[in-house]
């Protein structure tokens, strides 16, 4: 397990990666499900921003309970599938311009290696200049109508690599197992999750059943 202390944080103020008039579009746009499109535009914009040759992006509810391969000995990055198929994602991302295959499998796996670089070249090929660019063509083209009407961080990453990095990635099972939250009280830390969900990748705090 990694030792907390010695892991840098740094909080960044959203200010600074989104301005407030754009945000301001898109809670006009959007209104309660604001923050969930705001949410994933941050996580786009900090990886187009990074530096870093890859960033590991994870939701907040998703523990990793053990060690795991983002890149293998061939340089291509893991990918994994889920079942979390919903039309509206793909439905914008192929006005976007990417080519989807129509199937029930995605690739919203609630935590994925990005490559920036990658990420940047994709949204080039797709004539998106930059974040501004990109919460533009959301603002007018996702339905509003729709409680989850956009997924432009892990499928919009993922069908880039298909579309234009096929050889850039291979598959490897997803495993995650997903939890009520009711069940956050029995297991406070990481490492208890790790113990008791060791035949899984990860573990998600999402269920509400």
């Amino acid at each position: 397990m990694v030792d907390i202390d010695k892991v840098q944080i740094e909080i960044v103020n959203e200010d600074t990666l989104i301005a407030p008039e754009l945000r301001n579009l898109l809670r006009q746009r959007f209104d309660q499900r604001y923050g969930w499109v705001l949410q994933q535009l941050l996580t786009v914009q900090h990886v187009l921003k990074s530096t870093s040759a890859g960033v590991l992006t994870i939701n907040s509810d998703t523990i990793l309970t053990r060690k795991q391969l983002w890149i293998n000995e061939s340089g291509k990055q893991i990918l994994m599938r889920s079942y979390e198929w919903h039309a509206p994602y793909y439905n914008l991302l192929i006005k976007i311009g990417l080519k989807i295959e129509r199937r029930k499998k995605s690739h919203i796996t609630h935590h994925m290696l990005m490559q920036p670089k990658l990420f940047r070249i994709i949204l080039q090929k797709l004539g998106i200049k930059d974040l501004v660019d990109l919460a533009h063509f959301i603002i007018e083209n996702a339905d509003s109508k729709e409680v989850s009407p956009i997924c432009v961080e892990f499928e919009l990453y993922a069908f880039g690599l298909i579309n234009f990095f096929k050889d850039s990635f291979e598959y490897k099972k997803f495993s995650n197992l997903g939890l009520s939250r009711n069940e956050n009280e029995l297991m406070s830390t990481p490492e208890h999750y790790s113990k008791l969900f060791a035949d899984y990748n990860s573990v998600s705090l999402h269920s509400y059943s």
